[in-house]
């Protein structure tokens, strides 16, 4: 089952479609995973998000299945 998000969700890593958990990309990125559990791969490089506050007022977060396997790459429907 899944859930619509609605304006009452809040924007966190777990729920935006760039948050990876770093334990599922690809070394070097891994190694981090204990002490930064999400990365945000929007951009080409990835970034190790050492905390997830920047999550709640990223202007480029959005919804979406947050859990991806590495090598595997996130689609997205075009917005009308």
């Amino acid at each position: 089952m899944q859930l619509a998000l609605t304006s009452k969700h809040q924007h966190c890593a777990s729920g935006c479609l760039w948050a990876s958990p770093t334990l599922f990309l690809p070394a070097p990125y891994w190694f981090e995973a204990e002490a930064s559990p999400w990365t945000c791969v929007r951009d080409t490089v990835p970034c190790v998000l050492t905390t997830t506050d920047p999550c709640a007022s990223c202007a480029r977060w959005e919804g979406g299945q947050a859990v991806r396997l590495a090598g595997t790459e996130a689609t997205q429907t075009q917005k009308s």
